[in-house]
C-alpha cells in the first residue's frame, strides 16, 4: 500500500479554506456561489431611436414656451397648454428612460440571462445554462458596423427558445466571455470529477478525512413584496404552492377561474332568483290560488336547475384544483386529473433535458396579482414545457433553475463515481504486476470486490 501511495502521490494533509463564494449574492435572483461576469445594456442608438421623437417634441415645446413669454399681452392660457404638453412629454421621456434601463443581458459563471421589462405592464426573462449553449451568432447592418452594435443570438440544443438581444454592444467581447465561461464551466466539471475520484481512492486506501460540508448562506430567491401587494399576494397565493417531500407543487392562479366560472355562476344566481320568486310571490299573496300547482312545479324545477348549476361550479373548481405543476429533484411534470378520478394525464421531462428557462408576466393584471408563465425548453420531441398562470413566476423559474443546477452536480458526481469504481482495482493490478516483474515471480490475482 505504501508503494501505491507513493506512485499515486496522494497528499495526506489538507488545508480547509473558507469558500470565497459564500457571501451574499449581488442580485436577488442569483444562486449561491453564482457571480456576475458581464452586465450589458443595449447600445445608446436603441434609446435614441425610441426617444428621439419625444426629445425633439420637448425641445420644440420649450421653444414655443419661450416665444409665448415674449409675446405681448396676456398669454396665460397658451403657457398653461404648453406647460401641460411639456409635462406629458417629460413623463414619456422618463418612462422611456426607465424602460431602457430595465432591459439587459447578464453573463454569470453559470448561465446567460436576458430580461425585458416594461414598468407596471409586463416582464419576461430568458435563461440558458452555459453547458447548453451551442453557438453565439451576430448580425448587423451598415450603421451597426460603423457604430459597433447588432443583434446577438444565443442558440441551445432546443429547437426554439433561443436568446436574442438586439442593439448589442461589444459583441466580440461578449462572445469571448460566454465561450470562456463555458470552457471554465467544463473544466470545473472535470475538476469536480477528479476530486470525486480522489476522495474515493482515499476512502479505498483508508486515507479519508472528515471535513465539514459547505454551507451556503444565501438570501431569498426573490425580493419580498411590500405594502398592499404583499398583503394581497399572501392572502391569495399561499394555497397555490405546497411541498410534498422533495417535490414542489403549484396550482394555477385563481384568476384563471373567472373565464370558466362567470357563466355558470350567472346561471346559478339567475336560477336561484327564479326558484325563489314563485314561493315568495305565493307567500306575499301575489299568486292566485289556482296557480299553486304551477308554482310548486316551478319551485321544484328551479331547485333541480340550481343543483345542476352548483354541481357545474363545483366541477370547475375541482378540475382547477386537480391541474398542477410539479418539480422534483429529477423532473418537472404537469398533472391534469379529471374530477372523481375519471382520468389522469401526466406529462414529464427530466431536468437534464431542459435547455433553457424563461419567465413572462404578460399584462398589468398579471403584474398586479403577481402571476405569469414559466417555459422550459427541452431538446426532446416534447418541445416547450409551459407552467401556465402560476403564482410568483420569478420564484417558480428560480426553483427550477436551482433544481437543474443541483441535478447536474449530482449527475456529475454519479458519473465520476461510476468511472472510479474500477480504478482502485486497476491500480492494484498495476502495482502487483510491477512487483511481479521486480521480484521475478508471479503474483496471485486479487479476488474480485463487489
Amino acid at each position: 500500500k505504501s508503494n501505491l501511495r507513493a506512485q499515486l502521490r496522494i497528499r495526506t494533509s489538507k488545508v480547509i479554506r473558507p469558500n470565497e463564494e459564500d457571501g451574499p449574492p449581488e442580485y436577488d435572483w442569483l444562486q449561491p456561489g453564482e457571480q456576475v461576469i458581464v452586465f450589458s445594456r443595449r447600445h445608446w442608438v436603441a434609446f435614441l431611436r425610441k426617444m428621439l421623437p419625444a426629445i425633439v417634441t420637448f425641445l420644440i415645446l420649450f421653444v414655443f414656451l419661450a416665444v409665448a413669454n415674449l409675446l405681448p399681452g396676456p398669454q396665460e392660457i397658451l403657457r398653461v397648454i404648453i406647460l401641460f404638453l411639456l409635462v406629458i412629454d417629460g413623463v414619456a421621456i422618463a418612462w422611456g428612460t426607465v424602460d431602457y434601463f430595465n432591459d439587459w443581458l447578464v453573463i454569470t459563471n453559470r448561465r446567460v440571462v436576458h430580461q425585458e421589462k416594461v414598468l407596471f405592464v409586463n416582464e419576461w426573462r430568458k435563461e440558458a445554462p452555459l453547458e447548453q449553449i451551442q453557438n453565439v451568432n451576430f448580425e448587423s447592418d451598415w450603421l451597426g458596423k460603423i457604430l459597433n452594435y447588432g443583434t446577438m443570438t444565443i442558440a441551445t440544443a432546443a429547437t426554439v427558445g433561443t436568446i436574442s438581444f438586439d442593439y448589442t454592444r461589444h459583441f466580440s467581447e461578449l462572445r469571448s466571455t460566454i465561450m470562456a465561461q463555458r470552457e471554465q464551466r467544463r473544466r470545473h466539471t472535470v475538476a469536480e470529477s477528479k476530486t470525486a475520484i480522489n476522495r474515493m481512492l482515499e476512502a479505498r486506501l483508508g486515507m479519508a478525512i472528515s471535513a465539514p460540508s459547505r454551507v451556503y448562506h444565501g438570501g431569498p430567491i426573490t425580493p419580498p413584496l411590500t405594502g398592499w401587494r404583499k398583503r394581497v399576494s399572501e392572502s391569495l397565493n399561499t394555497r397555490l404552492r405546497k411541498e410534498q417531500g422533495n417535490r414542489v407543487i403549484w396550482r394555477k392562479h385563481w384568476l384563471v377561474l373567472i373565464p370558466r366560472l362567470w357563466w355558470p355562476l350567472l346561471i346559478f344566481f339567475v336560477i336561484i332568483a327564479l326558484a325563489i320568486l314563485p314561493p315568495l310571490s305565493e307567500i306575499m299573496g301575489f299568486a292566485p290560488q289556482e296557480s299553486h300547482t304551477v308554482v310548486n312545479t316551478l319551485t321544484v324545477v328551479g331547485v333541480i336547475a340550481t343543483l345542476i348549476a352548483l354541481a357545474r361550479v363545483i366541477w370547475v373548481v375541482a378540475d382547477w384544483r386537480n391541474d398542477t405543476y410539479e418539480v422534483s429533484d429529477d423532473e418537472i411534470a404537469h398533472v391534469d386529473r379529471v374530477p372523481l378520478g375519471l382520468s389522469e394525464d401526466r406529462m414529464s421531462a427530466g431536468l437534464g433535458r431542459i435547455q433553457n428557462v424563461s419567465m413572462s408576466i404578460p399584462s398589468p393584471i398579471h403584474w398586479l396579482f403577481n402571476f405569469g408563465n414559466v417555459t422550459c425548453q427541452t431538446a426532446a420531441e416534447v418541445g416547450a414545457f409551459v407552467f401556465f398562470a402560476v403564482p410568483d413566476p420569478r420564484a417558480v423559474a428560480q426553483e427550477i433553475q436551482s433544481r437543474m443546477e443541483r441535478y447536474r452536480r449530482q449527475d456529475e458526481i454519479e458519473s465520476a463515481r461510476k468511472r472510479s469504481q474500477e480504478l482502485p482495482d486497476w491500480f492494484e493490478m498495476y502495482n502487483r504486476i510491477e512487483q511481479e516483474e521486480g521480484n521475478g515471480r508471479p503474483m496471485p490475482l486479487p479476488t474480485s470486490r463487489s
